[in-house]
């Protein structure tokens, strides 16, 4: 498979070619800090640091032909520094290689049946664009065979393909050098779903139901401290009708009480009709319907009548419970009635969600990225320094660290990063493309306690040389930057030894600017 050596400071590969036609994609730096899901380069290595061997191509090989017949596409062999693994996947359906190839091959009309050999570069979950890597290695090779050329014809397949449908890593890979996007993929799409108002305010809404014991007019109180809308507003509309039937329910109960305890001193003053107390207590109940029950029931003890007492003891221990309950709805909501209100809220959000979903197509087109002309002497003394420390990062599990309410001067503070490396590309200025890289305030610091040693590398790379120093990537792949190669050695060297000292092994690879993507071996 591929062999490679160092002639003058250049990468020469080798390869045995056969009937095969062969593609190359290089590895890939995405973000450069502050650049984040926006910014990528692909890279080509000059030098494995204080490595013995051949040197290590940072990219992945497909090689494809024609078959004799049988499937459309079939994965032959996966091979990793050219030995044979039987460990990746060679399902067409599930290897992203040969979901890209035949993505192209759909597009174009292509049926003849292929077989495809694919070379992986040696890691996965590096922070490096291996996914990409296969992706565009796989994409490219199925338009040559098919007799297509133009790059630009796959960027939105490469783009859909990716696994996480982010253009920082594959599109570099497609064309080459620094590449600059600002095409709305599906997953911009559902991070802005994450922020939608009305998403959030009812989050926020479900957030008050389930916490606590509160009573429903604690959580009235709380809701429309939530943003106003429409389905907040619905919720608290129908709260306000539990609380309205609650309070008919407690009304009515009164209501019953003044009925039981009329009918029974009426059925007394029948009985015992020459006790004109009795009449009196019709009057007064009577006349006091709206008053309080426990005023009633002292105003008729005080007409002494042992007859009714028992009645008014009954009454009173009535009234007492239905005080309480009527305090309990003020302080409690029933599980069954806040089931009812969190069901109401889940259904809501649920509704936004759905409203508010991507499609399932990725929009990068021709117009949503542009390949930077960067000047030729910025090019030939920028130096990439590429730390791998022997751990595995999953770029999931990566981006779920990333804080999605960042502060806002955190956010001015990226923004001005951004705009000091763009400019500092055009101008050629490596200083102050380096210092820009190294001041992410919201990706970096969240994943960094991922790398063990990532800022005491970071120190000791500004010390050696370094201009910039940041995560390639998801990580854990680091990369500095420098103007000259024996800074470049003195970084990677010093950032083996700190990530050596918190337990783990690495590899250094020097880099150069690879200026031509994807290419025909």
């Amino acid at each position: 498979m591929a062999t490679g050596k160092e002639t003058e400071g250049k990468a020469v590969f080798e390869y045995s070619l056969g009937n095969w036609l062969t593609v190359a994609a290089p590895a890939t730096v995405a973000n450069l800090g502050v650049g984040f899901d926006v910014m990528g380069v692909s890279i080509l290595n000059i030098e494995d640091v204080d490595a013995d061997g051949k040197l290590t191509f940072l990219g992945d090989i497909v090689k494809i032909k024609h078959s004799e017949g049988g499937s459309p596409l079939e994965i032959k062999a996966v091979y990793v520094r050219g030995a044979l693994d039987s460990s990746f996947i060679r399902d067409v359906n599930k290897n992203v290689a040969a979901i890209a190839a035949q993505e192209v091959l759909r597009a174009r009309g292509y049926r003849q049946p292929l077989e495809i050999i694919l070379e992986k570069m040696p890691f996965m979950g590096s922070g490096m664009g291996s996914s990409a890597a296969s992706v565009v290695a796989g994409a490219y090779a199925a338009l040559l065979i098919s007799g297509g050329s133009s790059k630009e014809d796959i960027a939105n397949i490469v783009v859909n393909c990716e696994v996480g449908k982010h253009p920082d890593n594959v599109l570099p890979a497609l064309f080459g050098g620094f590449v600059a996007s600002y095409g709305e993929t599906n997953s911009h799409r559902r991070l802005q779903r994450l922020y939608d108002q009305d998403i959030l305010s009812l989050s926020q809404a479900q957030q008050i139901l389930a916490s606590g014991n509160l009573g429903i007019s604690d959580y009235r109180a709380e809701m429309e401290k939530a943003k106003d809308n429409d389905s907040i507003s619905e919720i608290i509309s129908r709260m306000d009708k539990l609380v309205s039937r609650f309070q008919k329910v407690r009304e009515g109960q009164k209501e019953q009480y003044y009925s039981i305890l009329y009918n029974s001193i009426q059925n007394k003053a029948k009985i015992h009709s020459d006790d004109p107390r009795l009449k009196e207590a019709i009057s007064i109940i009577e006349e006091s319907r709206d008053l309080d029950l426990n005023l009633l029931i002292g105003r008729l003890e005080n007409l002494g009548i042992e007859s009714i007492s028992p009645d008014l003891e009954r009454l009173r221990t009535y009234e007492k419970r239905r005080l309480r309950r009527i305090e309990c709805d003020k302080t409690y909501t029933s599980p069954g009635i806040k089931k009812r209100l969190l069901g109401l809220v889940e259904e809501y959000i649920a509704k936004k969600r759905r409203e508010s979903a991507p499609s399932n197509t990725a929009s990068a087109s021709t117009n949503d990225y542009e390949t930077l002309s960067i000047p030729d002497r910025f090019l030939d003394n920028l130096y990439f320094v590429l730390i791998k420390p022997d751990i595995s990062i999953s770029t999931i599990e990566a981006r779920k660290r990333i804080n999605r309410t960042p502060d806002l001067g955190d956010v001015v503070a990226n923004s001005r990063g951004l705009a000091k490396l763009l400019i500092s590309l055009y101008k050629g200025d490596i200083a102050g493309f380096g210092e820009a890289m190294s001041e992410d305030r919201i990706v970096e610091p969240a994943r960094a306690p991922l790398i063990l040693g990532f800022y005491r590398a970071k120190e000791a790379a500004r010390r050696e040389g370094a201009y910039g120093f940041t995560i390639s990537g998801s990580g854990p792949a680091c990369v500095g930057v420098t103007d000259t190669l024996d800074a470049a050695r003195n970084v990677a060297r010093i950032s083996m030894r700190i990530f050596g000292e918190e337990g783990h092994k690495s590899s250094a690879y020097i880099c150069k600017v690879d200026t031509t993507g994807a290419r025909k071996l």
